[in-house]
């Protein structure tokens, strides 16, 4: 049973690490199968989330053909 509940815990802590930068499912995955080592797996790649702060995602082409 207490390997059930760290087992758990591990997922949830890469699913949230992933939450972070966009990929929660691969956290949660990566966690399932490595454990910890999932997380550095995590948080050492890319960020996929874009950032929202810059305003960049507000401009649109407006270029017609």
């Amino acid at each position: 049973m207490e390997y059930f509940i760290i087992a758990v815990v591990t997922i949830l802590i890469g699913a949230l690490i992933g939450e972070r930068k966009g990929r929660a499912g691969a956290g949660a995955f990566f966690s399932f199968l490595l454990g910890p080592f999932g997380w550095l797996l995590i948080l050492a790649g890319p960020e996929l989330r874009q950032n929202t702060a810059s305003g960049d995602h507000l401009q649109r082409n407006t270029d017609t053909v």
